[in-house]
């Protein structure tokens, strides 16, 4: 699974003075699923920002001042383990 996102300037109407500028934003994650029975577990591992863009998670219309812009985070790196049970 990855993302490609593209932001531009050109969604902003010509009377607001500050804007996002473009990016791309690139994530993986791969995974491994095994079932036994009424078990199963998962087990995986990714990245988000695999390109280290530096980006907005989230804008804030009209912020006091002037702070718009929340920061990303840079390149990070994830894994997890998810068990399950099933009763039927």
């Amino acid at each position: 699974m990855h993302d490609h996102v593209v932001c531009t300037e050109n969604i902003k109407p010509k009377h607001y003075s500050a804007y996002a500028r473009a990016y791309n934003n690139l994530s993986a994650r791969l995974g491994y699923r095994k079932k036994l029975r009424r078990y199963a577990a998962d087990v995986y591992v990714g990245a988000d920002n695999m390109l280290d863009q530096t980006y907005s998670l989230g804008n804030d219309i009209n912020a006091a001042g002037g702070r718009y812009y929340n920061a990303a985070p840079r390149v990070n790196y994830f894994a997890g383990v998810t068990l399950g049970y099933s009763k039927y």
